[in-house]
């Protein structure tokens, strides 16, 4: 016997489109968006399967690291400021 209803969205074409969104830093709820589901979905996802939820904190943490990686590089070249430091240059 099969079941009823629709077919599930979850894909791993959806799966790789939404972690590679979060990958890059989007939100949660845009890289739901971007592959076609409602953060709802995204949500009960990360219930039902812990394969996603446990790719979706690596993605997590990919983003930061990556994005850690670009401030250190930036400030090793002397090109980056906080933002309290460049609103003092702005406000002289």
């Amino acid at each position: 016997m099969t079941k009823a209803g629709r077919p599930t969205k979850y894909t791993p074409e959806r799966v790789k489109r939404i972690l590679d969104a979060i990958r890059i830093g989007a939100h949660y709820v845009d890289a739901a968006r971007a592959a076609g589901i409602h953060v709802d979905t995204f949500i009960e996802w990360r219930k039902t399967y812990p394969e996603f939820s446990e790719a979706v904190e690596e993605a997590d943490g990919a983003c930061m690291v990556a994005c850690m990686a670009k401030i250190q590089k930036a400030a090793n070249a002397g090109q980056w400021r906080s933002e309290e430091h460049t609103s003092e240059l702005q406000s002289h």
